[in-house]
Order: structure tokens, then sequence, then C-alpha cells
């Protein structure tokens, strides 16, 4: 994608429930090598049913949650994120380039969907969210939930960024329930303790385990393919 081409534009409203479902019993089962659960077709959920109020909500039409200690939303040679008609837009500058930029929450339990409007979206143009990060300050790592502009879903595990390191929790994978191209999507996700799910315009679309991190900041993500 062409330099300050959006490949995503976040919209609309994103939801953090902190320490959800905490008296579930969670499914662990360390092992070196994560395996993916087939999740059968289910009803869609209806997170404020489940959760109740979220514990911040961030209608992401203000950059209160993501600007810098200086006060200006980032404009770097790898990443722009800017305002404008009540959206923040978020723009990947490096092709085929992982980029994310972390917020300040951090949170262990806990569902978190986000509100995607994208443009000018195609192939694996992608963006998402980067969940369990470092504190302020610390080299990023996390889990890297993220939709591309064909309809797919991918979960990677960042270990470290020098070097750069990554293990593909689950490989790019169609969806049905992902509207691709240029669309709308609903993109969330749930921690609880050692299992990841997630959802796709509020229907589950797959679960694993991993035990690699158990806590962290969450943050946007974009890759402009």
């Amino acid at each position: 994608a062409a330099a300050d081409t959006p490949a995503a534009t976040a919209t609309a409203e994103a939801f953090l429930f902190n320490d959800t479902a905490t008296t579930e019993t969670a499914i662990v089962t360390p092992s070196a090598t994560p395996t993916q659960t087939p999740t059968p077709t289910e009803p869609p959920i209806n997170p404020l049913a489940l959760y109740g109020n979220p514990t911040l909500y961030d209608p992401m039409d203000n950059d209160g949650n993501w600007a810098e200690q200086n006060g200006s939303l980032p404009n770097n040679e790898f990443l722009r994120l800017a305002l404008g008609g009540g959206y923040i837009h978020v723009t990947g500058k490096q092709a085929n380039f992982d980029t994310w930029w972390f917020t300040w929450p951090s949170a262990g339990n806990q569902y978190l969907e986000m509100v995607v409007e994208t443009e000018d979206c195609s192939g694996k143009q992608a963006y998402g969210l980067i969940l369990r990060g470092p504190s302020q300050g610390n080299a990023a790592r996390g889990y890297i939930l993220s939709f591309s502009c064909d309809g797919s879903y991918q979960l990677e595990r960042l270990d470290s960024v020098s070097p750069y390191t990554t293990v593909e929790l689950i490989p790019w994978t169609e969806a049905p329930q992902i509207n691709d191209g240029d669309a709308v999507n609903t993109l969330g996700v749930e921690l609880l303790e050692d299992r990841i799910s997630i959802f796709a315009n509020d229907f589950k679309i797959a679960e694993i385990e991993d035990d690699k991190f158990s806590s962290g900041r969450f943050g946007l993500f974009v890759n402009a393919g």
C-alpha cells in the first residue's frame, strides 16, 4: 500500500471488560505447541448482557487514550494516528510491516472489542489489536489478533522485537463472519487465564490456549500489506 493510504479506520467504539468471567473454570493445558480448538457455529454473543457495563468505553472521537506524553498523536515513518470525522484514523506506512500503538490501561482477564471501518482495503492488509503488552517503557510483546481485508483472521504471539520473533498461534484462516473489502467489522477477543477466544461481529470463530502472557496493556495494530 502506498504511504499514508489508510489501511484501517477505527470507528464508533471500543469496549474493555476487565476481569471478566472470573468465576469460570478456565481450560488450562500448558503446552509447548498451542493447539487450536475447532469452534462449532454458535449464536452471537451480547457482551453487555454477559459482562455488564464496560470498565473502559472509548468512542474514539478524541485522543484521550492514545496521545503521546506531549499530547500529540503519533505520526512517524511507521504509523500515523489522526482524528477526523469523529474517528481515529490508523494508517500503516510501511508495506508488509507490523505496527502497533499501545494505550495505557492494563488488564488480565478481559473481553475487549473494537468496531472498525476499513477504507481502500484489500488482500492481506490487516488491522486489529495487540493484547497483554508490556508496561510503558519496556520492549513490545503480546498477542496480535488481526483481521485482513480478504475476510481472514490470524493470531500471533510477539515474543521479542530485537530480534523480531513471533509465534503463529493461528495461521491466516478464512471466516465467513468477517466482512471483506471496505466494510465495518466488530473484532472481539476474550482472554481468560490461558484461554483466548476470538469473535467476529459477535460470533465466536476460534479458541486457543497459550500461557506465555497473563496480563498487560492493549493497543491498536495495523499492517499495510
